[in-house]
């Protein structure tokens, strides 16, 4: 079964009865892990259980295929259903998962998680192609994404955010759905001990629902990406390359997926693009069009936005989406570096090289 993104939401709280094995995968790590951790919940009570919970790497299975059967087959000693987890799951173990789905057990679910997977790959096509079996897409979410994460998760603490506090989170959070939620849970802390709550180690002083500023992301999120995914579009945008370079050489080095740096680039290229076509169809000014924007530009970035405006023509940023779906259809399809495709990109697009 291949589930589109507004069937994932729907399926992980309450999975049907019917599948017995799930994989979830994807370039954000950080929503593979909490996405697998929400299915797994509804399988134990405990996805920590040492009874009935049994993690299995690629590489225990290529070695022992059995294992899998004999581990879902078997009783617990303490009862109840068995989670099978199985981590960084690799293309060689598709025909051990096909076979155990053509007659899975009636008391195990299996939770497969991987990275980005092409659409030529085993994996996804086996469970993609089998109505007792689920695939679970999990890109990289776009700024507003993160922005309702955000939302969500202040006001569970009793905050709010204002315009420019959730502008700045979502800028600066996106590309890692874990690390967002960390960073979150690290500024309501802040917020905490700022308001007056006791931490921690004792009872909260609840109190209003209180505001959240943008002042205060700044001071407890500020550094979570000095030389952060805006910088790096900016100074392509701008057409500094050597600064872009140096951006990329940063972000790549803190382990910034290839795939997250281009789905920026993306969304960013088709933020100016839709600006310059409102401009046209709507007969606006520039700023006009651009504070229509969803979620609008963040104030920090605004001059240098409108000077790529300014810079940038609506054939050209044609070119750049077309070059970085391109760059994209490599990194999966070819065993080149995607580092190195992902230079290329930048280069292109910084000097405007197009073919």
């Amino acid at each position: 079964m291949k589930l589109s993104a507004r069937q994932i939401e729907g399926f992980l709280a309450k999975p049907p009865k019917e599948i017995c094995a799930t994989l979830i995968y994807g370039p954000d790590s950080g929503l593979v892990s909490e996405r697998a951790k929400k299915l797994s919940s509804h399988v134990v009570p405990d996805v920590t259980d040492p009874f009935n919970v049994i993690v299995f790497s690629s590489a225990d299975l290529q070695e022992d295929p059995v294992r899998l059967n004999d581990e879902a087959f078997g009783q617990s000693l303490m009862g109840g259903n068995r989670l099978i987890r199985i981590n960084h799951a690799e293309e060689n173990i598709a025909t051990t998962l096909k076979d155990y789905i053509a007659s899975p057990s009636d008391h195990s679910f299996i939770v497969v998680t991987a990275g980005d997977l092409g659409p030529k790959s085993a994996l996804r096509k086996l469970f993609e192609g089998d109505a007792r079996a689920a695939a679970l897409p999990c890109y990289v979410e776009s700024e507003g994404d993160i922005m309702k994460v955000a939302h969500e998760q202040c006001r569970h603490a009793g905050y709010t955010l204002d315009r420019d506090a959730a502008q700045a989170l979502s800028g600066l959070l996106v590309g890692n759905r874990q690390i967002a939620r960390q960073e979150i849970d690290k500024l309501i802390l802040y917020k905490g001990y700022a308001d007056g709550y006791a931490g921690p180690d004792g009872d909260p002083v609840r109190q209003p629902m209180g505001v959240i500023s943008v002042d205060d992301v700044m001071e407890s999120c500020g550094d979570v990406r000095s030389q952060s995914l805006d910088d790096l579009v900016h100074a392509t945008g701008l057409g500094r390359y050597d600064q872009a370079q140096q951006i990329l050489r940063r972000l790549l080095d803190d382990e910034i997926a290839a795939i997250v740096i281009l789905r920026s680039l993306m969304n960013h290229f088709n933020r100016l693009a839709e600006v310059l076509m409102r401009q046209s169809e709507e007969g606006l000014s520039l700023k006009q069009a651009m504070d229509k924007l969803n979620p609008r530009v963040f104030f920090k970035w605004e001059n240098d936005f409108q000077r790529q405006l300014q810079l940038w023509s609506p054939q050209n940023l044609k070119a750049v989406r077309d070059n970085l779906v391109q760059t994209e259809v490599e990194i999966k399809s070819t065993g080149s570096r995607p580092d190195l495709l992902c230079e290329r990109s930048i280069y292109a697009i910084a000097l405007r090289q197009f073919d």
